[in-house]
């Protein structure tokens, strides 16, 4: 998780430290090394975190063959229609890209949840 706000950060690792390992890193630096470390469920990133550009780090996950599939949830402060157009659309993973404003904490947490649950239970095919 790269998340600016501390009091987000805690809230998301109190309430799903118990399913899964939570790392919270506040660079991009540090979340390159901790996704490359151990292959994440899910990506929860800040698109409002100072001298980082959101867009290239989600396209450079999207586009490395052993990360492509990890769904990703885009935070900020306000989310608009035109924020969210295009970022799926350029990607070439198969993973989801969820966006949503800072102040939804119940349907982050919720999509969080359910992106662990797909995880440790994925579809079987036929």
């Amino acid at each position: 998780m790269l998340e600016r706000d501390e009091a987000l950060s805690k809230t998301i690792k109190r309430h799903l430290g118990v399913r899964a390992h939570v790392v919270v890193v506040h660079d991009d630096y540090g979340a390159l090394f901790a996704i490359g470390r151990t292959r994440p469920a899910v990506i929860v990133i800040d698109l409002d975190t100072p001298n980082l550009d959101a867009r290239r780090l989600v396209l450079a996950v999207r586009n490395e063959a052993t990360f492509a599939d990890v769904d990703i949830v885009a935070l900020a402060g306000s989310t608009t229609a035109k924020l969210a157009r295009g970022w799926g659309d350029e990607s070439l993973g198969n993973g989801l890209l969820y966006v949503y404003r800072r102040a939804e904490k119940d349907a982050i947490l919720a999509s969080i949840s359910s992106i662990l649950d797909r995880a440790r239970h994925p579809r079987r095919s036929a």
